[in-house]
């Protein structure tokens, strides 16, 4: 798979239905969670919007589905904030009410790599610029994503 620059990932999670957040507001939560989880410095959400069909076409016609944009500022593996890192996430919410589950899909690229950060061993410092292109790779890959076997939500 490509990823837009050294030291970005995609991470897929599984997630037990939360219907205390409705549907307009499950993107910031949700990535509010991830800001939390990696104890960020920092974070902004930049945008968020509903998907229509034609961007998700693999999903129950009837399925919600939001996209995220924003920006964190972490230190990896528990480093000082002086190593801390800037980080650009593009995040798909796939709500799924029928199996009990949501589904984040979450693509995180960075902006700044901290000459201290242990990340800069692998993927180098500095300022990146490719993160750009991440929300977009992550739309493509919604184009294309398709749920073989709802089995799996235990349905």
């Amino acid at each position: 798979m490509f990823l837009p620059e050294p030291g970005s990932n995609l991470i897929g999670m599984m997630m037990r239905e939360r219907s205390d957040v409705d549907d307009k507001s499950c993107g910031g939560h949700y990535f509010s969670d991830q800001a939390f989880c990696n104890e960020s410095l920092d974070s902004s959400l930049e945008s968020s919007a509903e998907l229509g069909p034609d961007e998700v076409p693999g999903l129950p016609c009837n399925t919600f589905c939001c996209f995220v944009v924003g920006r964190q500022t972490v230190a990896k593996e528990r480093q000082s904030e002086e190593a801390s890192n800037a980080i650009h996430i593009a995040m798909a919410v796939i709500r799924l009410p029928e199996a009990g589950s949501d589904i984040l899909l979450v693509l995180n690229a960075p902006i700044v790599i901290n000459p201290d950060s242990t990340a800069a061993v692998n993927a180098g410092s500095g300022q990146r610029s490719r993160y750009k292109v991440s929300a977009e790779l992550l739309k493509a890959m919604l184009r294309s994503f398709v749920i073989k076997d709802f089995g799996l939500f235990g349905a």
